[in-house]
């Protein structure tokens, strides 16, 4: 019995040896490695250090006038100008990962808005008809705040249709911090500008203390590019009405009899290292 035991266990033995071995690569077949699905690429990245100094200015009159005769109704004209500058370079980052360019605030210099309203007059109801209380008179105030920065990158639209751009856009945005609102007396009826590049993040705006005020500056290549010690500068200009829009319903009241803006921005970034 105990020959026939030896016998069960070399022969499972000698089986499971056989089986090893055509389990095995042949030799110089080597071993099937399963495919690693493909990994997304990694954007490039970089940051430097840079000085940022601005200064500019925006102007925007605009006059609501809906008078009618024997009706409660009135008109005025509200001038705001926004004037800002550092006054010197200030320090900051900024950052690139792919064709995004971004920088944290870089705040300092000043941000004023002096805002004006001329030209009221109101009507009220005819006799017999009791009067209604009068349109409260436009009071309107000066701002001051300190001025922000910053970088973003512009609202891609490639994937609406348009063309890809050569580059990705670089907006910057100011913000005045601080100095409080406007009167609602002076900003009661306010048209809402809009811009032609909205869809692109252009934003126009004056009285907000955080605004902004944000318009197109470069592209990122001019970033990527830019070596120590070199410098990108832009002017950029502001100019037109409130509703640029020539191929739709303009979005304005009809009691916006007028309405115009002008600007002008200077930006000058400095890589130091």
């Amino acid at each position: 019995m105990r020959g026939r035991h030896r016998e069960l266990r070399f022969g499972f033995v000698a089986t499971l040896a056989l089986v090893a071995v055509a389990a095995w690569p042949a030799a110089g077949g080597g071993a099937k490695i399963p495919k690693i699905p493909h990994l997304p690429k990694v954007p490039k990245f970089t940051a430097y250090p840079v000085t940022v100094d601005a200064a500019g200015f925006v102007d925007f009159e605009w006059t609501w006038d809906d008078r009618q005769d024997c009706i409660p109704s009135y008109a005025k004209t509200v001038t705001e100008e926004l004037s800002f500058e550092f006054g010197k370079p200030v320090r900051t980052e900024v950052n690139i990962v792919g064709g995004a360019v971004t920088m944290p605030f870089a705040t300092g210099g000043k941000a004023k808005l002096k805002a004006k309203a001329s030209g009221f007059h109101e009507k009220n109801y005819c006799p017999p008809t009791p009067l209604e209380p009068p349109e409260e008179a436009p009071e309107c105030e000066t701002l001051t705040g300190k001025l922000g920065a910053t970088l973003t990158p512009e609202v891609d639209e490639a994937s609406e249709g348009g063309l890809v751009p050569l580059g990705q856009g670089v907006l910057i945005s100011f913000i005045r911090k601080g100095g409080g609102m406007e009167p609602p007396s002076c900003m009661k009826n306010r048209p809402n500008l809009n811009p032609v590049q909205k869809k692109k993040g252009v934003i126009v705006e004056t009285t907000a203390p955080l605004g902004p005020l944000t318009v197109p500056l470069t592209t990122d290549t001019k970033f990527w590019s830019l070596k120590p010690g070199g410098r990108i500068s832009r002017t950029i200009k502001i100019g037109g009405g409130c509703d640029n829009a020539t191929a739709k319903a303009s979005r304005l009241s009809s009691y916006i009899t007028r309405c115009t803006i002008s600007g002008h921005v200077v930006v000058v970034i400095k890589r130091l290292k």
